[in-house]
């Protein structure tokens, strides 16, 4: 009988440290890069296998990984023979594989090609297909369809006017293209979001621009062999430019991401004929227009409301907003972000990359990716930083507008291959440009107890170590100094820092040539 209890006991215990473990598990930071390379993600799905998938470039080729639930790679493929290719957009398909849409240079006319390529659950090339446009093909959108085909949008440009015009294509299941069309005013446009609707058609979100080259945000509705039903444009009462980042489908209307940039965002609830419904806006600093890949990305979460991301140049904002796109919290990431999703757990998962501006992070200053696991309000990892934003009332125009239609050609070509991409990992953040680098040997060392502190520190040094006539400084993340002092020989220092916000801090220790800087998570209670 005592036997028994014991098995039990032991069950009980290995079941419960399991899932502690798993708990312990559930958020991470990861970068992974090369110190002698560059590496960048631009688009994250969740694979059948609740792990992830990432696409991007890799040394200027092709990108596709895989990580599991903690971040730590499956497999990893560098797609492409030479320079001149990169998979910006992605979807994870019911087969258990995945469709990477991307560019490949095309060395026959010069310019790149569309390409998409679809990977098994081990990374293998199922098959290829490409889409010449005789010019320069950036795809930016790829979405599953009802049948298991795709749908993509991203723009062509050329060195005459109008420059910059909207691609979509269309594939079938097996990768064969039903068509393909650009579209235009005139005038630089683009398209950034696509994605099919319940009757059967297609919404487009975008750009175009005007012979006064201001820009506006446009919808445009399409039927199932992409004739178009009819478009909108959105202007501010301003002379603001805008740009049309995401669109979500509602039973009632459409969820319409919209970037000022260089001011902010605004999400637009419309009815399906694209009439406006109700406007919000948020003092969200967005990227200027042609800083456009990755765009600021719009996701529905489980409880009826959204999370949206916006990609800039460092610390980028990361906010919540209800059903009804009132804000209800907001926060800023240590990387570049390029996607957000919700994960099984009602946490968050983002992608994004670095390096940024501020504190020195990583071992390299080179090209990298950054993964951050949180919870499920943004709150548990060191990598994102308190912040606050707000939303108000937005006041945009309607009217219709008509865009040109023209059919594209299309040109087949052999898979690119495929080898292992050569990233390394570490957990933190992604490296951050400044003059303090995280680490440096020297001849002494110190910790900091307690860490994460609500405010009251202790630097404890080694007695025969402590550096006489130390000078100590403490910069928060954006490099900003926020404490300074000289202490003489101690074997430890008391230092308050309970009116500084949360966030991560960085305590140097300086004696001479010599010095050594720790990281101190704050977070009050």
């Amino acid at each position: 009988m005592l036997s028994r209890y014991r098995v039990l006991l032991f069950i009980f215990l290995l079941t419960y440290s399991t899932t502690l473990l798993k708990a312990q598990l559930s958020t991470f930071t990861k970068v992974y890069y090369d110190i002698f390379g560059a590496a960048q993600g631009y688009s994250l799905v969740k694979s059948f296998d609740q792990h992830y998938i990432i696409a991007g470039e890799r040394d200027r080729r092709g990108l596709v990984m895989k990580v599991d639930s903690t971040g730590a790679v499956i497999w990893q493929k560098k797609l492409g023979a030479y320079d001149g290719m990169r998979m910006n957009c992605m979807v994870a398909t019911p087969d258990s594989c995945v469709l990477a849409a991307g560019s490949i240079f095309d060395t026959l006319n010069g310019g790149s090609d569309l390409i998409c390529i679809k990977m098994n659950a081990a990374g293998d090339t199922l098959w290829t297909q490409t889409v010449d446009f005789t010019t320069a093909a950036m795809p930016l959108d790829i979405k599953q369809t009802g049948d298991h085909g795709y749908i993509i949008t991203g723009s062509i440009s050329q060195t005459v006017a109008p420059y910059d015009e909207i691609f979509i294509v269309r594939l079938d299941a097996s990768g064969n293209v039903p068509w393909a069309y650009t579209f235009s005013n005139g005038y630089a446009t683009r398209g950034y979001a696509v994605s099919q609707t319940n009757d059967g058609g297609y919404i487009m979100a975008g750009m175009a621009q005007n012979a006064a080259f201001e820009s506006y945000a446009f919808l445009m509705k399409l039927t199932a062999s992409g004739t178009v039903t009819w478009t909108k444009k959105y202007t501010a009462s301003a002379s603001v430019s805008l740009s049309g980042y995401d669109v979500i489908e509602q039973p009632d209307g459409y969820m319409f991401l919209i970037g000022a940039p260089g001011s902010g965002l605004f999400l637009l609830k419309t009815d399906l004929s694209g009439n406006k419904t109700w406007c919000k806006s948020y003092d969200l600093f967005s990227p200027d227009l042609f800083n456009y890949i990755p765009s600021p990305k719009l996701r529905a979460t489980h409880d009826g409301g959204y999370i949206l991301s916006v990609h800039g140049w460092g610390f980028d904002p990361c906010i919540k907003i209800d059903s009804a796109g009132n804000y209800e919290w907001g926060k800023s990431l240590a990387l570049l972000a390029s996607d957000v999703l919700e994960t099984s757990d009602k946490g968050f998962i983002i992608l994004g990359n670095g390096p940024i501006m501020g504190v020195k992070l990583a071992p390299t200053d080179r090209p990298q990716i950054g993964l951050i696991k949180a919870d499920s309000l943004l709150s548990n990892v060191d990598c994102i930083l308190q912040a606050m934003f707000s939303s108000n009332p937005g006041n945009l125009n309607v009217a219709p507008i008509t865009f040109s239609t023209t059919s594209v050609q299309l040109v087949a070509i052999s898979s690119p291959g495929s080898m292992n991409a050569g990233l390394s990992t570490f957990d933190g953040c992604v490296a951050v440009t400044g003059k303090i680098p995280e680490q440096k040997p020297g001849w002494f060392s110190f910790t900091i107890t307690p860490n994460p502190s609500d405010g009251p520190i202790r630097l404890i040094f080694n007695r025969d170590e402590f550096p006489s006539n130390a000078n100590i400084t403490i910069k928060n993340f954006l490099g900003e100094q926020v404490f300074a002092s000289d202490f003489a020989d101690s074997g430890s220092v008391q230092i308050d820092l309970g009116n500084r916000p949360d966030g991560l801090y960085f305590i140097q220790v300086r004696n001479g040539s010599n010095y050594q800087v720790q990281k101190l998570l704050l977070k009050h209670n």
